[in-house]
């Protein structure tokens, strides 16, 4: 039998996700499996109770990993503000909305994690633009 190829339509349908980004399975979606797995045995071959209590001792793991990984992104988190903090009063060199050279004083932090914004001279400037803080001149 011959197939041919389709063309892909300028329009194409939105795909369900299944998953979490990066493919990776949650708690949920293993919890159901888990269950799945359970109710559709046969019940005249049961599955085996070795597998099943190494599928939860792996769901342990998970669960654990997963709070370890939580913990860390907040003491990440905590790290960042109290640094970034540090900048207010200080002098920095930013590029502008154009690419020009800018300088001015930091008068806040706006945290909105990875993407927190200084309050400079009355404009808000994402991170990723400050080209450069200068030592010594806080509060001057």
């Amino acid at each position: 039998m011959k197939v041919q190829a389709t063309q892909q339509t300028a329009h194409p349908r939105p795909m369900t996700q299944t998953a979490p980004p990066g493919g990776e399975l949650g708690k949920e979606a293993f919890l159901k499996i888990l269950l799945a797995q359970m109710r559709n045995q046969d019940p005249l071959n049961p599955a085996d109770s070795t597998a099943m209590i190494a599928q939860l001792a792996q769901f342990s793991s998970l669960e654990q990993m997963q709070n370890l990984n939580n913990k860390i992104d907040q003491l990440l988190e905590v790290q960042l503000l109290g640094e970034l903090s540090g900048l207010v009063g200080r002098n920095v060199t930013f590029s502008g909305e154009n690419d020009e050279v800018l300088q001015g004083t930091v008068q806040s932090l706006i945290w909105n994690g990875n993407r927190s914004q200084l309050r400079i001279d009355d404009m808000l400037i994402p991170l990723g633009r400050v080209l450069e803080v200068k030592e010594g001149q806080r509060g001057a």
